[in-house]
């Protein structure tokens, strides 16, 4: 699971599918479950993460 700010979120959809060669579940942060643990950061950068790639 990675998060991704608005920025980079086509970037971190691409690692994801190199790393796991299937379609990310992606959701805003906004819609992702209390149990779901949430990154700190964008995967490529410091910025808080708006999208949350599964």
């Amino acid at each position: 699971m990675y998060g991704a700010c608005r920025e980079h979120v086509e970037q971190v959809i691409e690692q994801f599918l190199f790393e796991y060669a299937r379609a990310p579940e992606l959701l805003m942060l906004s819609q992702a479950g209390r149990e779901e643990t949430l990154p700190a950061a964008c995967l490529f950068c410091s910025q808080p993460p708006v999208y949350l790639v599964k």
